[in-house]
């Protein structure tokens, strides 16, 4: 039983994201800029240890998409692991840097760092975990990297890291790939989450276009950033 109330919950997530991106993504952006205060180069200032400055574990996050295994000539990733799903991000910001390059250095105020923080956070609480206990994904006693298909914390957070990456992906964001990238499936309600960009752009396709302006516009702040200085100097 709990895990039909949870499946119906993830079908109630999918439906939720679409609709929220559609109506609500300029106000994607400004939560992103609002989440300036969490960055690095805030959390710096403050009195704390150095670990906690960034998400747990970053260390050990893959940070290109070559560190990724690579199965049948595509590039797998486990987006139900801690360390493989944080990655995405940590690739999302090391490939957004340049742009982001007018408002300090070491990358350290760019917009997206509020969305690895967040993942941080439900790591070190516990909100990845299956809620039921019953599979030890993600409890720190068993399978502490594991991310629960049955959190609900999980799964929104899917919508928020898997999703984008692949949106940026079909915006040619990054460099040339080599090889293919294909997202993991979880063990069970497979049929809730789409794995790849063609999968991503038949099920969620508002969602999928409403990602791929976002990363478009990165150029375009370079650019503006490269204006400024220009019209100082003359």
């Amino acid at each position: 039983l709990p895990h039909a109330v949870m499946s119906r919950s993830v079908r109630l997530l999918s439906s939720m994201a679409d609709s929220f991106l559609r109506k609500h993504f300029c106000f994607l952006t400004l939560f992103l800029l609002g989440m300036e205060g969490s960055s690095p180069a805030h959390l710096q200032t403050q009195p704390q240890a150095p670990e906690d400055t960034f998400p747990p574990l970053w260390h050990l996050v893959p940070e290109n998409i070559e560190d990724y295994p690579i199965r049948n000539h595509k590039t797998v990733i486990n987006v139900w692991n801690y360390l493989e799903r944080l990655g995405l991000y940590k690739i999302l910001l090391k490939s957004s840097a340049k742009y982001f390059s007018g408002l300090g250095p070491n990358n350290v105020n760019n917009i997206l760092w509020g969305l690895p923080l967040q993942h941080g956070w439900q790591y070190r609480s516990g909100r990845l975990a299956d809620p039921f206990n019953s599979t030890g994904c993600g409890h720190m006693d068993r399978e502490s990297l594991c991310i629960s298909e049955f959190s609900w914390w999980a799964c929104m957070n899917y919508y928020l890291a898997a999703i984008p990456f692949l949106g940026a992906l079909d915006s040619d964001f990054f460099e040339e790939l080599p090889n293919e990238v294909e997202l993991m499936p979880p063990d069970k309600q497979r049929e809730h989450f789409c794995l790849s960009t063609a999968e991503c752009n038949t099920q969620i396709p508002k969602v999928m276009s409403a990602w791929r302006d976002f990363f478009k516009i990165f150029p375009k702040i370079q650019w503006s950033y490269h204006s400024i200085d220009n019209s100082e100097q003359a």
